[in-house]
């Protein structure tokens, strides 16, 4: 049986007059692919199941149609070097055992040909039709899978479109292996940009097989770990679902799971892709713990993986010129000859020395370029960067400038990568380790971020800025006194430090220590008067204190400043925003809507703007166009737990939809379970959906996360009331209340109880 569906619906026969091709592929019908996570180009190119006629045995072949613009012989260079690195990936792609090897390719009437071997087998998706898989099929499912992708993942290659219709097991030797290579990225070059399309929704665990940022044109390495999983789910389940706890089926199935096997395929398909598995040589490690599980490997599997797990650069190797060899015929003087011969080999060596220079001249010059670029054109800046790469890929400064261009231009997850690379070629490099810290922070990768600013300041230990950008880690992941640390120890080594001074105001006000955090901002506005940021911070101390008109004359002083900054540059995306947020504080709703707007006009996939957009219309009381902007924020962003849990409090409070609201607050807890704030919430709305076991739990968690959160407490209490259970009401409000004797929902409680 073919490894393409055999149904009629599946294809489409060609008429009686054969089409022929390259003078001997006979075209016999064409085949349907099936969809990928998100459009490309490839939906445009045509499969078709055909005989090479020319060899004896009229053998099956597989011929790719991929058409060509119209004035393909005058397009660019460039563009014909697309089409060449194309059939460059598909020929590598085929140096695999169980991957189809390509046979032929040319160009014919508009359109480029790759003519591909047939493998002759059974797709997992026809096999699963009428039943589902025991957890050993299942185990060499995921063997078997987990080889061809540790094969492209060495090549740095991520295959984007893992479902059971694009695997099938060969008849040849029973090994499952995959197909359709059409939408193969290269991870180096990531760079593609969020679909115009609209996603469906980007609920975690709906039905599909891809993960949340696949689905919105962003897929990473571990993106083919979440469509492996999944599809391993789905084999012994039929059910798309991530924990299997939905049908009493579903549950006998996994006690039969061997629980390391389970333990994997949970860690494929968490939402938050830094709790997912990064790398092959992790999983295999995790699978070795199996018990009996060389014996599954020994059936078949050709563990390429555990022979050869480094990832490794697809690098172009220059061929050595081949010097002709001419024949000197002896028409001249001995001298005469020996002196041309002379001049030949100081030719020949003046040519080697430049390409032995080349690899380090011309990468510093692009390099160069670069930086000089990446100020007010980072795209350019890219591009010079990426020439840099692409003549010496271990050159450190080139991955580190690409990062700095990929942050300016907002593409975070391609920004990591290249600074993973960066620190990876040098391990000694305090900047690329403070870029890479900048990106995670921008990912709500706290934690994470942390680290990266700890490993430059093992580096460079007395450096103010990244000692402040240690304080901005630390204070977002609610560690006030440290970041206040942080910052006072960059203020020893720079005294005139603005930012320090103001972020360190921001610490003192979690602190409660108002009065000296408005003194801070008052010394970083002597330093530099014509920052808005300082304006804004003192408002937010007399908001604190309960001086609003004050504080509202500030904001106003503040909203002066950014416009003027904005007279200057008009496309400051970082002023439009903060510009907006003021307005809200100035409850100028319509025009905060309008400066978000301005942000999407510039760059559509600013995350940060539609979620500000979509909290203004959730406080106008306009929820559905709230809904419509935090979910196109998740669109782009679809790892913000801080959005994850604004959408769960637009849906409890707003839409009073507890049971949607419940399922944001999952999710935001799942990608990071440190975020006592969702858990709490998270009980909130299970207690007002009736749930108040679940909610104690959520409670119970947040409390454990953070004992001082007094509101979790007063959950507690209404959640044991609501149960009848008073003793243990009046214990959680009385506790509330010696943490905070002003919050008036538990002493007011306290009162009714008479506790």
């Amino acid at each position: 049986m073919s490894h393409y569906s055999n149904s009629q619906s599946d294809k489409k026969q060609l008429n009686q007059n054969t089409v022929i091709i390259g003078k001997r592929y006979r075209m016999i019908r064409e085949i349907t692919i099936p969809s990928k996570s998100h459009p490309n180009d490839s939906q445009n190119w045509k499969t078709y199941l055909a005989q090479d006629t020319g060899i004896t045995d009229n053998r099956l072949c597989i011929v790719k149609e991929i058409p060509l613009p119209a004035d393909y012989e005058t397009v660019s260079s460039q563009q014909k070097d697309k089409w060449d690195r194309l059939v460059a990936i598909q020929q590598k792609l085929g140096t695999y055992p169980e991957i189809p090897q390509i046979i032929a390719y040319f160009v014919d009437k508009f359109h480029l040909y790759i003519i591909r071997e047939y493998f002759e087998g059974k797709t997992l998706a026809q096999q699963l039709s009428n039943c589902s898989f025991e957890r050993t099929e299942a185990l060499k499912l995921f063997l078997d899978i987990l080889d061809v992708i540790a094969f492209l993942h060495s090549h740095n290659l991520i295959h984007g479109n893992i479902q059971p219709e694009n695997i099938i097991q060969l008849k040849s030797n029973g090994k499952y292996t995959l197909f359709d290579f059409d939408n193969i990225h290269q991870v180096t070059l990531n760079e593609a940009k969020l679909v115009d399309n609209k996603i469906a929704t980007l609920l975690i665990n709906t039905n599909s097989f891809f993960s949340p940022e696949q689905s919105a044109g962003q897929p990473i390495i571990s993106s083919d770990f979440y469509s492996l999983g999944k599809t391993v789910i789905y084999s012994l389940t039929k059910s798309f679902s991530a924990y299997w706890q939905e049908e009493k089926q579903e549950r006998e199935v996994v006690q039969e799971i061997e629980p390391q096997f389970k333990k994997i395929l949970k860690k494929t398909i968490v939402p938050n892709v830094n709790a997912r598995y990064h790398n092959t040589r992790e999983i295999f490690q995790d699978l070795s713990k199996i018990e009996n599980i060389s014996t599954i490997i020994n059936s078949g599997s050709v563990d390429y993986a555990s022979e050869n797990l480094k990832m490794t650069k697809i690098n172009a190797q220059s061929q050595p010129a081949k010097i002709p060899q001419k024949n000197v015929k002896s028409k001249t003087k001995k001298s005469k000859i020996l002196s041309i011969l002379a001049g030949m080999m100081s030719l020949f060596a003046m040519i080697a020395i430049a390409e032995l220079v080349n690899p380090y001249i011309r990468p510093f010059y692009f390099t160069l370029k670069g930086k000089q670029d990446l100020i007010k054109e980072p795209q350019i800046a890219l591009n010079q960067f990426q020439k840099a790469i692409d003549t010496n890929s271990k050159y450190t400064d080139a991955w580190q400038g690409r990062g700095e261009a990929l942050f300016s231009l907002k593409r975070y997850r391609s920004a990591l990568l290249a600074y993973d690379k960066a620190t990876e070629l040098q391990p000694r490099n305090a900047l690329a380790w403070k870029g890479k810290g900048d990106v995670l922070f921008r990912l709500e990768r706290f934690d994470a971020a942390l680290t990266a600013y700890n490993q430059s300041l093992q580096i460079a230990p007395k450096n103010p800025e990244l000692l402040n950008r240690q304080g901005h880690a630390l204070y977002k992941l609610e560690r006030p006194e440290e970041a206040l640390q942080a910052q006072e120890t960059a203020l020893e080594i720079k005294p005139n430090y603005a930012q320090a001074l103001s972020d360190r105001g921001v610490a003192l006000i979690e602190l409660g220590q108002y009065q000296q955090a408005f003194d801070s901002f008052e010394d970083a506005q002597a330093i530099e008067p014509l920052n808005p940021e300082f304006w804004q911070n003192k408002a937010l101390v007399l908001q604190k204190i309960g001086r609003e008109p004050a504080a509202l004359r500030l904001y106003e002083e503040a909203l002066k400043a950014y416009n003027k900054k904005l007279q200057k540059n008009p496309q400051d995306v970082t002023a439009l925003i903060n510009k907006g947020n003021v307005l809200v504080k100035l409850k100028q709703y319509s025009e905060a809507i309008k400066a978000y707007e301005r942000v999407i006009a510039i760059n559509q996939n600013y995350h940060l703007a539609w979620l500000n957009k979509g909290n203004v219309f959730f406080a106008l009381e306009e929820y559905d166009k709230a809904l419509k902007s935090i979910d196109r924020a998740l669109e782009i962003a679809p790892e913000s737990y801080l959005t994850w849990y604004d959408r769960g409090s637009l849906l409890r409070d707003g839409k009073q939809d507890s049971q949607k609201a419940i399922a944001s607050y999952e999710i935001a807890t799942e990608i990071n379970p440190n975020f006592y704030h969702a858990w709490r919430e998270l009980g909130v709305a299970y207690s007002q959906s009736g749930q108040q076991n679940l909610a104690l739990k959520s409670f119970q968690t947040a409390l454990e996360i953070e004992p001082e959160d007094y509101r979790s407490l007063v959950g507690r209490g209404v959640a044991f009331l609501a149960l009848d259970k008073i003793k243990e009401a009046c214990e959680a409000y009385n506790k509330a209340a010696r943490i905070n004797s002003t919050f008036s929902p538990a002493i007011e409680a306290i009162e009714k109880l008479g506790c």
